[in-house]
């Protein structure tokens, strides 16, 4: 993927401090975007935009090609005549200092229902043209499977593998039934996503004018309890009788957890998704392409090979490494789309020949972890950020790491005794810039050597440019409860902030031209 010397912030929109709960597209958006532009910054890295699950994770959606509707700015609502000031009144309980998931979804849901059917209603008749359009483009793809998950996922408030057998195994006539005997709450789902989609291209064009790029993110996997697994039971490895998963996703055991991971999201069915020459993808792709200027697919090893986990184990142990098809998808990929892919590979972790020999065969950009040195040993030759390939994304860490002050003021990580720890520290802090440390402290030392790297791209986490601790993570791995909570909060990215990224940004060559 071609991409010039370039520099951008990874925060989701959900971090931004709009009021009412939770991050929005509205005018905090648009401000933050005019500040990367003071900041000379040129990418904006955001997390998944679709329906995240109950604990607000990002990761497993309940759909991979809807969004979450929530993050429309009800202020922007009002403006365009969908509700009144006084129906935002109760909004006010709603924490600005951390997101909520829970209480935003109970508090913002009725408002947002209340917007679309006032949008139903005729309260924005100009639009009503666009709306239909937008149904002909998506219904027969997604939209009309997941307007109608969504709606029975609120009717029977259980996975759909335990809805009555016929919707379950999605027969055609219990199916068309549930259509007709649902249509006027399937349409107030449909107006939702199409009033997320009007705000959302409005902002991504107003990005775009301004030479910011929008780098999104494609899970590799889908959560079993989706519209995508419900709607498309071929292609993934399920039990035909009960819609349970056969096989399951995760990762083989390693010095970081003895049992492996058990993701517990169902394997794909390769072999069909073959014979249909890969339609699902091109169709999941496309989504994204229509949402993002590039995206980074998460997990990129299991295209070259997965580790399959029988459902019934209850760790990680007993999966093993199953060959993908990977050239054959990324070729059905390049005739739908074209020879330059807008994919970045999320390629951490057990990484073989077989996934750089795929990686590199479609031109695909990888990544590059500061923080995970302890994995990668010093930073000698090769391993040096200045010696880093072009074709890459250098990171201090991402959103599933630590800050890079929480990372290099630990005294331990998982699976490393604390002398190996602190060694790996100590490399860390040999190749700073002394005086850039003196002068500005450890966080813009890390982000110096960062933004000094080969790597064409470089992406700073906003906790990083803050200069916060561990206080400022987004996510831990493999913890459910008090994850995907972080705010930014008003003002706390100063002028000098601001004025400080940019000279690290035009020393390093990274201003947009």
């Amino acid at each position: 993927m071609p991409h010039k010397r370039s520099s951008g912030i990874l925060m989701h929109i959900t971090s931004l401090p709009s009021a009412h709960g939770v991050g929005t597209m509205g005018v905090v958006a648009r401000q933050f975007i005019d500040q990367m532009v003071e900041m000379g910054q040129s990418i904006w890295q955001i997390l998944p935009i679709n329906p995240p699950n109950g604990l607000g994770c990002p990761y497993s959606a309940s759909s991979t090609f809807a969004n979450f509707e929530l993050l429309v700015s009800f202020n922007d609502l009002v403006k365009d005549g969908l509700l009144d000031k006084t129906d935002l009144e109760n909004l006010d309980q709603l924490s600005d200092e951390i997101m909520d998931y829970d209480k935003i979804v109970t508090v913002r849901t009725p408002v947002l229902r209340k917007a679309c059917q006032n949008f139903l209603n005729g309260s924005k008749p100009e639009w009503l043209s666009d709306f239909a359009q937008y149904c002909k483009k998506h219904d027969s793809v997604w939209l009309d499977d997941y307007a109608l998950y969504a709606v029975l996922k609120e009717k029977y408030n259980k996975s759909w593998t335990d809805w009555p057998k016929a919707l379950a195994r999605f027969d055609t006539q219990a199916i068309q039934e549930a259509r007709d005997a649902h249509i006027e709450k399937i349409l107030l789902i449909k107006a939702g996503q199409f009033l997320f989609e009007h705000y959302w291209q409005d902002l991504r064009k107003y990005a775009n004018e301004r030479g910011i790029e929008i780098f999104g993110d494609v899970p590799i996997y889908v959560a079993q309890d989706s519209a995508d697994v419900w709607s498309s039971q071929a292609d993934f490895l399920l039990d035909r009788e009960t819609g349970e998963p056969t096989h399951i996703a995760g990762c083989p055991p390693d010095n970081f957890c003895h049992e492996g991971q058990r993701w517990g999201n169902p394997i794909y069915n390769w072999d069909a998704m073959e014979k249909d020459k890969f339609g699902w993808w091109k169709h999941r792709i496309a989504r994204a392409v229509e949402l993002m200027d590039f995206v980074r697919v998460d997990h990129f090893r299991a295209f070259a090979a997965y580790w399959s986990i029988p459902a019934s184990c209850p760790t990680a142990i007993d999966g093993e490494w199953i060959k993908a098809p990977g050239h054959a998808l990324f070729n059905a990929l390049r005739d739908e789309f074209g020879q330059d892919l807008p994919l970045i590979a999320e390629d951490l972790g057990h990484i073989t020949p077989d996934v750089i020999d795929l990686r590199d065969s479609f031109d695909i950009f990888g990544m590059k972890v500061l923080n995970f040195l302890s994995e990668e040993g010093d930073f000698q030759g090769d391993r040096h950020p200045r010696h880093y390939p072009k074709g890459s994304v250098c990171y201090i860490g991402t959103h599933d790491n630590d800050t890079g002050l929480g990372w290099l003021n630990k005294d331990c990580d998982p699976g490393k005794t604390e002398e190996e720890s602190q060694r790996y520290r100590n490399w860390f802090r040999a190749i700073m810039d002394t005086k850039i440390l003196e002068a500005y402290g450890q966080h813009w030392a890390m982000i110096d050597v960062a933004v000094k790297s080969n790597s064409n791209m470089v992406i700073f986490q906003m906790q990083d440019l803050l200069g916060q601790g561990t206080e400022g993570r987004m996510n831990i791995p493999g913890t459910a409860e008090g994850q995907w909570q972080w705010r930014l909060q008003k003002d706390a990215l100063t002028d000098q902030i601001r004025q400080t990224m940019r000279n690290f940004t035009e020393q390093s060559k990274r201003l947009p031209t």
